[in-house]
């Protein structure tokens, strides 16, 4: 799952490239991405009433995935930055190489992470 979670984002990132490569010609505006990936235990289903029932998924790994998304929206990553919690990155660091970013403290936790910035050279350059 993890390493499927990584190659979705990267086929996102690919997909962006070409996007903007056929943007940037035509004057429009560019766009650039974040993903947050977590690898754990959660819970999906139906949850709430029969008035307002809704399909979610809820966890402490979905809410560290989505901290990660959002950490330091002031740097400026390139055209995808991929960031990825400390288990993710024991299951996929053979297969995606990544740097670590730091024991970083995510907003609403008390305990810090380990983060990982998967290394997407590939991804920032413009095709021929």
């Amino acid at each position: 799952d993890a390493c499927n979670a990584l190659r979705c984002a990267l086929a996102m990132g690919e997909r962006l490239r070409v996007l903007n490569n056929t943007w940037q010609p035509l004057g429009l505006p560019t766009a650039a991405m974040r993903v947050g990936i977590s690898t754990g235990t959660v819970v999906t289903g139906s949850l709430g009433s029969a008035q307002r029932l809704d399909y979610t998924t809820i966890g402490d790994t979905v809410n560290v995935a989505a901290r990660l998304e959002s950490y330091s929206k002031s740097e400026h990553d390139g055209l995808c930055r991929i960031l990825i919690s400390q288990e993710t990155y024991d299951l996929t660091h053979s297969s995606f190489p990544a740097e670590f970013v730091g024991m970083v403290l995510l907003k609403g936790r008390r305990q810090s992470v380990g983060a990982y910035r998967v290394k997407l050279p590939r991804l920032d350059q413009t095709s021929a």
